[in-house]
């Protein structure tokens, strides 16, 4: 359950990553979104 949990949330940061990429297209975005794409 809570692994399940982790990995909705974790789906949910990098859709929100992508399309904050998407509209700032920008390496310091990028960059701030990497950790919580591969934590």
């Amino acid at each position: 359950m809570y692994i399940h949990y982790l990995l909705i949330l974790l789906v949910f940061v990098y859709i929100s990553g992508k399309d904050l990429l998407l509209r700032f297209p920008n390496p310091t975005g990028f960059y701030l979104f990497l950790p919580f794409i591969f934590l």
